[in-house]
């Protein structure tokens, strides 16, 4: 079976979907796209890396609810590290 390798625009557009779906649920600070789509150097088998900052307030349950929006959009292809800003913090 030949898996079809995503563009970076369709990536960008799939992470733009997942960002949308998210505010739903809570409200992301922001997010990142990391890797080779990010820099346009995608081949077959890259997966997607992203990372995803999230409020200090958002519950545990919340960011996992936002997790799952984001493996609807890009199924198991995607990592995602969730992060709060005091994670960030020294």
């Amino acid at each position: 079976m030949t898996t079809r390798i995503l563009t970076r625009k369709e990536v960008l557009t799939r992470l733009w979907q997942a960002m949308v779906a998210m505010q739903i649920v809570c409200e992301p600070e922001f997010s990142v796209l990391l890797g080779s789509f990010a820099y346009g150097e995608s081949h077959e088998g890259s997966d997607v890396d992203g990372l995803v900052v999230y409020p200090d307030e958002v519950s545990e349950e919340k960011r996992r609810e936002a997790g799952a929006t984001l493996h609807q959009v890009f199924g198991t292809s995607g990592r995602v590290a969730q992060l709060r800003p005091t994670n960030f913090r020294c």
